[in-house]
């Protein structure tokens, strides 16, 4: 009898309180888990986008030693895409000083507004006015996901040459060549 009684015992199963337990404990341990991985991929997805302004910004440098200016008409402001065709768009002529040509945020969904302009999935440029010349300064954007990763939150020209505010949701170099501030992404020159 006793070796029946065994195998009825092997065979039973978790019963619905076990079942509901080992449920309720996974649910917990996902519900930490998870929100650290989204944040780890916003992260990196923002490090790919700053990644890319910088490669942008030394483009640009590179492209002012050659011609003395910055490339675009002043007052304009573009969206840099890749497959650009105009001999007049930035993106265009910053290809050969890109590797790769013109790079595309890691998010194709992503927004950028900027100086009235909207761009969809590319990075937004705008050459500047500095010291009464035209195209002697730039500011190139980027839409960024976790807010502790911007430098920038105005759309408006004096808060870029000032640069103070640091929290909010637009990533932002201004290059203009007398100062060089590397803290949180936004670069002053004076050319």
């Amino acid at each position: 009898m006793k070796n029946t009684s065994l195998k009825n015992t092997l065979n039973r199963g978790f019963t619905l309180i076990e079942l509901m337990i080992v449920i309720v404990i996974l649910g917990v341990l996902m519900g930490t888990i998870l929100p650290r991985l989204t944040g780890a991929q916003a992260r990196a997805r923002d490090i790919g986008r700053i990644a890319n302004l910088n490669s942008i910004s030394q483009a640009l440098e590179t492209y002012f030693d050659d011609f003395g200016e910055y490339p675009g008409v002043m007052g304009n402001s573009y969206c840099l895409d890749p497959v650009a065709t105009s001999d007049t768009d930035p993106a265009k002529l910053l290809k050969d000083y890109l590797k790769g040509g013109v790079p595309t945020p890691p998010s194709t969904e992503q927004k950028t507004t900027f100086f009235g302009k909207n761009c969809v999935g590319k990075y937004l440029y705008a050459p500047l006015v500095n010291r009464g010349l035209p195209n002697n300064g730039y500011a190139i954007a980027s839409v960024i996901e976790m807010y502790q990763n911007a430098n920038f939150d105005s759309d408006t020209l004096e808060d870029i040459t000032s640069a103070t505010s640091v929290k909010a949701i637009t990533d932002l170099m201004v290059k203009d060549s007398t100062t060089l501030k590397s803290t949180n992404f936004v670069y002053v020159q004076v050319n």
